[in-house]
């Protein structure tokens, strides 16, 4: 079941008791904090298009204004490009360079697009890849794969059926995906070059190579190893796109699979696996820094940690600095997003609920990675 609110942020979100490693490690995060519309909100949602522009839009059902606000100095400074008293369940560039400024969002069951950044916005009123309405519980999944020409993904979620399309015009038209004849929810990952596309879903793993036309199962080690109930987390080198990782960040604390990261180094054809045992869990998905040379993840409740891309025992952890205090409470959650090609800068939005107090609070920062 997807949760209602883009999987891309809700899957780092991890309940953490402190704020920060110790001061000991070699790895920093600095923040930076920024405000986006002066009001306490329970969700900020941030995308980030190829040409660094940002849009930051509050999809949480609480009494605070909707609306998008964009910023072009990386959260320095925002302004609201568009006021709208419905929440926005979610907005996805495009990933061609050469259209760095067109965006699809999801409104409830229906899609919008903006070819000026966020900006303006234009509904597809006659869609076939809108939602339907009628439905209970419908929702979707907007994924763009990165290439020379445009292809996304657009998930329908209706209780408990899920059904893949695609689409090669933004959403304008849509058809089933041949993934799985169309069938079932799927994580999309693809290289920086749109060659090799990975779908995951509840402990299966499939690979196209030929822009989502057809679909062939990868071979693990031991397929009695993998997962049978999470899907995977797939993130690609960004410096060499054979190379490929995976992680059930899906997996309780105590799970065998929350401490194995998964890997391949042909393009995702076969995958082996390290397990990093106790005291290192794989509870978001990775981020691969240092020109490729290390992998970045949130390890179980309180850290960030590093390890080497090269795949070794080795694990460092990772302080967060900040010149403003870094508030705690019984629950703290940190969720990073909106990153930059090269991984190293980012946003970190901390959700904190205090003992006594009725709703949490949130603190949004530029993040940089060292």
């Amino acid at each position: 079941m997807r949760f209602k609110i883009a999987s891309s942020l809700i899957l780092p979100f991890i309940l953490v008791t402190g704020a920060s490693a110790a001061d000991t490690t070699k790895h920093t995060i600095t923040l930076t904090p920024f405000n986006v519309n002066n009001i306490t909100s329970t969700l900020l949602t941030v995308s980030r298009s190829q040409s660094n522009t940002l849009l930051a839009y509050d999809s949480d059902q609480s009494p605070s204004p909707k609306g998008i606000w964009q910023s072009t100095d990386n959260a320095s400074t925002w302004h609201q490009v568009l006021s709208q008293l419905v929440g926005w369940d979610q907005i996805a560039f495009e990933k061609q360079l050469n259209n760095p400024d067109v965006a699809v969002a999801l409104v409830k069951n229906q899609l919008f697009k903006s070819v000026d950044a966020g900006v303006t916005w234009t509904p597809y009123t006659n869609s076939n890849c809108n939602m339907d309405e009628n439905k209970e519980m419908s929702w979707g999944e907007i994924t763009f794969v990165n290439g020379k020409s445009s292809l996304m993904f657009l998930e329908h979620t209706s209780g408990s059926l899920d059904k893949m399309y695609v689409s090669t015009d933004q959403g304008k038209t849509c058809h089933l995906s041949t993934l799985n004849d169309g069938k079932g929810a799927w994580n999309i990952a693809s290289s920086s070059d749109g060659n090799v596309i990975i779908a995951t879903s509840a402990g299966k793993m499939l690979r196209s190579t030929d822009h989502g036309e057809s679909w062939q199962q990868v071979k693990f080690i031991d397929d009695s190893l993998v997962p049978k109930y999470d899907s995977f987390n797939v993130t690609f080198n960004p410096i060499d796109n054979n190379v490929i990782y995976a992680v059930d960040a899906e997996a309780d604390i105590d799970s065998k699979y929350a401490a194995r990261l998964w890997h391949s180094s042909d393009a995702g054809k076969s995958w082996e696996f390290f397990n990093y045992g106790q005291g290192t869990d794989f509870t978001s998905p990775i981020i691969v820094v240092n020109q490729g040379n290390d992998l970045l993840f949130k390890n179980g409740y309180k850290n960030f940690k590093v390890t080497s891309s090269k795949i070794n025992p080795e694990v460092d952890d990772v302080t967060l600095v900040s010149d403003s205090k870094i508030e705690d409470g019984l629950i703290s959650i940190w969720a990073p997003q909106a990153f930059t090609a090269n991984n190293q800068h980012f946003l970190l939005s901390h959700l904190v609920k205090k003992s006594g107090s009725p709703l949490p609070t949130l603190t949004s920062y530029t993040a940089e990675f060292k």
